[in-house]
């Protein structure tokens, strides 16, 4: 038997390997779907957030109604409530652009979605720092509400305090994790977007 190498059998091969890569056009088709998908997301997290915006809004409002008996100050409950607002509205207005994905040349889709990355590390980012902001801020609160005493039927013991704030912090901590690695991704995408359009410019 003949155990010759044929060099022409390498090199169709290698034509049949390079053919089966992705093309930028390829590359922009699966562009366009997710964006599509990206879209319905976005959409779909809104809506949580606003779930959660409204759980967190009812509840600062039934410690409102009850008057003496909370343990929690008028004005902290007050502020709470403007900063879940606050928050909640400037989630949206970073958003407002991309809640849905429009059929676009390949330059203006990709621009679009890093617009949407960029948007998305901004949000993680801020509010990463405004939890462990607002984290701390309460936790000095009760710290001090719990040296002074708080003279409430129903102000909570210091081991319940305690508990609040460890929870809290193991609660703050998952999400630091997880924007972390939401920032990741990003960042990945954001990598892949900008070899797309050096792709672009090429041709």
């Amino acid at each position: 038997m003949s155990d010759k190498h044929d060099p022409q059998d390498e090199w169709n091969g290698l034509m049949d390997h390079w053919q089966a890569q992705p093309t930028p056009s390829q590359d922009l088709d699966a562009l366009q779907r997710e964006a599509e998908r990206h879209g319905t997301r976005l959409r779909m997290v809104a809506g949580v957030e606003l779930v959660i915006a409204a759980l967190a809004l009812g509840n600062c409002a039934r410690a409102l109604a009850m008057g003496t008996r909370n343990p929690i100050p008028v004005p902290v409950l007050l502020a709470l409530m403007a900063l879940v607002v606050a928050s909640t509205g400037w989630r949206f207005w970073q958003r407002r652009r991309y809640w849905r994905a429009p059929t676009l040349d390949p330059r203006a889709l990709i621009a679009f979605e890093q617009g949407r990355a960029i948007t998305a590390l901004r949000l993680w980012r801020g509010s990463t720092w405004l939890a462990t902001a607002l984290w701390v801020a309460l936790t000095v609160w009760a710290m001090n509400a719990l040296q002074a005493g708080v003279a409430t039927p129903m102000a909570p013991s210091a081991l319940a305090w305690q508990l609040n704030v460890g929870l809290n912090a193991a609660v703050l901590l998952v999400c630091a994790v997880a924007a972390w690695g939401m920032g990741r991704r990003h960042r990945r995408r954001l990598q892949h977007l900008r070899v797309l359009s050096e792709s672009l410019d090429g041709e």
